[in-house]
């Protein structure tokens, strides 16, 4: 972290007169009470030093103007919480530290949800790794576009589709609700039904060629899919500049 690379060079400037040269690494505290935690000093805990790194390391944190409290465990890991007041003030330093002299464009596909399925736990890391690194791109001057690749192609939305030519559901009256329930029963009848699983090929190859009819309907569950996860994004306060 650029804000706290003094302290963790002077941290490591100590520690290499003591005891080791090795680098300081910030972790995220187990302690919900802490924001990082450094857990270098734990195998050095039986040390003869250890007392001296202690005062040491407690005099350094203690002069760091953006660690608003600390502490060291019996077992010495050392945890930092962090002072958002004092983070926030020297944050015009980062942007000038990371501002860039020619300006790109940038363009961040991810996300990757699929037709018929909502989004799960799994699509956060994704949607806060893509979003974090959009906003240090357009931070750094850069001309920064996000791309939602929706997994809509191919034998999974021909096997939604056959399922409801199958069962004579009513393609205007679907909602995403009917396509969750019914993506996972045209994947289990596609590997057990070989006449089902002829059916989807067949309109997979129709999907391929580009058959009007066919692209209607993958149109029409495209759309559905699509709105439910912009409603989904919109609670979490996320958006893309492209649907592609």
């Amino acid at each position: 972290m650029y804000q706290l690379s003094n302290l963790i060079n002077n941290l490591e400037n100590e520690l290499e007169k003591t005891i080791n040269v090795e680098s300081i690494l910030l972790k995220i505290s187990n302690n919900p009470d802490f924001d990082f935690q450094i857990n270098n000093l734990v195998k050095y805990q039986n040390h003869k030093e250890i007392k001296n790194i202690e005062n040491s390391f407690s005099k350094i944190i203690d002069n760091e103007i953006l660690v608003k409290n600390f502490e060291i465990t019996d077992n010495y890991f050392v945890n930092l919480e962090i002072d958002i007041e004092q983070f926030s003030n020297n944050f015009d330093k980062i942007k000038k530290y990371i501002k860039v002299k020619h300006s790109e464009t940038v363009l961040l596909d991810y996300g990757g949800p699929n037709i018929g399925k909502p989004l799960h736990v799994g699509h956060l890391r994704s949607l806060n790794i893509g979003r974090s690194l959009y906003r240090i791109y357009g931070l750094a001057g850069h001309n920064v576009l996000s791309d939602i690749h929706m997994g809509d192609w191919g034998m999974p939305i021909a096997q939604i589709i056959t399922y409801i030519e199958d069962k004579k559901i009513d393609f205007e009256n679907i909602n995403i609700e009917d396509l969750e329930k019914i993506y996972p029963k045209a994947s289990k009848l596609y590997s057990k039904d070989n006449e089902f699983k002829d059916s989807a090929q067949a309109n997979n190859k129709k999907l391929n060629e580009n058959d009007s009819k066919t692209l209607k309907k993958w149109k029409k569950l495209k759309k559905i899919s699509i709105d439910s996860i912009k409603e989904t994004l919109e609670t979490l306060n996320h958006k893309f500049d492209l649907w592609m």
